[in-house]
């Protein structure tokens, strides 16, 4: 990919899957390049890559026409997009937030791309791994809020369902109402 590109920049995006079948009839109106690039990343939501339109001051989608024109795969775009969000990681700064009055954790980042920090295995396997002791849940009701807790721990899941559900009922967008069980490399709904 020609790293003059903005494109070269991208960064992975989750979105609801659910929320794009229903958006279909609006998206076959678009030419196969005007698509959206996506890949599934679990039953609920799918991996779209963000970039930074400069000329624009906006955050576009790659589409399939970018990566015919760069001559790289979905695949290719996943991985290059992934070393691109544990580069910002350092470059804003991750931050671990703990509650007095909860018995969930939060990761802070730049209020964008927090709950796409769940395609960071390392993040998951070693930075975290100290912090629960048999296996991570996570809520990710916005793409802003990435909430985490040991899997047997009843009153922190409660919590987070807790937190999705007020997302929701103040009208909020709520892009995961499922919470998230890290299993193996992958997080699978529970």
């Amino acid at each position: 990919m020609e790293k003059q590109s903005p494109l070269y920049g991208a960064l992975p995006y989750l979105k609801s899957a659910l929320a794009e079948e229903s958006e279909q009839g609006g998206i076959e109106a678009l030419s196969e390049d005007d698509q959206i690039v996506e890949i599934r990343f679990n039953e609920t939501l799918t991996i779209a890559f963000l970039y930074d339109d400069r000329e624009m001051d906006v955050l576009r989608y790659v589409q399939q026409g970018d990566l015919q024109t760069l001559g790289v795969t979905p695949d290719a775009l996943l991985r290059l997009a992934v070393d691109n969000l544990y580069e910002r990681t350092d470059t804003h700064e991750l931050q671990l937030q703990s509650f007095d009055d909860a018995r969930y954790e939060m990761l802070l980042m730049d209020g964008h791309f927090e709950a796409s920090l769940l395609l960071l295995d390392d993040l998951w396997e070693a930075t975290l791994k100290g912090q629960v002791e048999s296996g991570f849940v996570a809520a990710i009701p916005s793409s802003d809020v990435l909430m985490f807790c040991d899997r047997q721990d009843e009153q922190g899941i409660a919590e987070m369902k807790a937190v999705v559900d007020q997302i929701e009922e103040v009208g909020g967008q709520v892009l995961c109402r499922q919470l998230l069980s890290r299993i193996g490399d992958k997080w699978v709904s529970i």
